[in-house]
């Protein structure tokens, strides 16, 4: 709806002159006409959409040789043994591969839905594994320990790394958080294996790199401001 510029009287848009006062009234036009004569153009970017266009189409090549890679070994090893056997393996591989390539081709939106979609897939992909065996004891009483052990110590160096961006604290904190994971490795293990001795094999070979850390974490707490700044200039750092 328009008004007359002169006597005010609303006025419809084809109505030339104004039926009040006669008043000529400029051409009315619609909010969308308005928009489609002033509104900023469509952005528009040729590297982006080539860009865009290669990665589409490398993702559905990658796709059509995983659905070959499926369906010939499948196929094979029906023909050879009468069942499925030795395809369970490597169907179950192109399975989880594809899952990381929908992820890395950016097919999954947000850095959390990401982590998501890849923790799943390994831990299905780890207990698929082990059911093709008929059991699935090793996914459950190591590989899921062994997982969650690595990322909580990776968890916690990138919230450590966050607060505080010395490398010296990170590089001592990285050094102690690979000898727990070693530990934690040795400790699964040997239980699932029933090991009597369930510790590390020798003392020696942890000394240098918890006396390195040690060293690391001393350097990034007890040193002086003034040392540390001429090693920042110095190293770029």
């Amino acid at each position: 709806m328009a008004y007359c510029p002169k006597c005010g009287v609303s006025v419809e848009k084809d109505q030339v002159p104004c039926p009040l006062c006669f008043t000529y009234i400029p051409k009315i036009v619609s909010d969308e006409e308005l928009l489609d004569t002033n509104g900023f153009p469509t952005y528009y970017s040729l590297y982006e959409n080539l860009v865009n266009f290669f990665i589409r189409v490398v993702y559905r090549v990658l796709c059509v040789l995983m659905i070959l890679g499926f369906l010939i070994p499948t196929l094979i090893d029906i023909i050879l043994n009468k069942s499925l056997t030795w395809s369970l393996y490597s169907n179950l591989s192109i399975l989880i591969s594809w899952s990381f390539l929908y992820v890395a081709f950016g097919y999954v939106k947000g850095k959390r839905d990401k982590i998501i979609v890849i923790l799943i897939t390994i831990c299905l992909g780890l207990l698929g594994f082990d059911l093709i065996n008929g059991y699935a004891g090793w996914s459950v009483e190591t590989a899921y320990p062994l997982l969650v052990i690595t990322l909580l110590l990776l968890r916690i160096n990138i919230v450590i790394f966050k607060r505080n961006r010395s490398w010296f604290r990170q590089s001592g904190y990285i050094i102690f958080s690979i000898l727990i994971l070693l530990i934690g490795i040795e400790f699964i293990v040997g239980r699932y294996s029933n090991t009597e001795n369930i510790v590390f094999h020798s003392v020696d070979e942890l000394l240098p790199s918890t006396l390195l850390g040690s060293i690391l974490l001393l350097i990034s707490y007890r040193m002086p401001k003034k040392w540390a700044e001429k090693l920042k200039r110095k190293f770029h750092i």
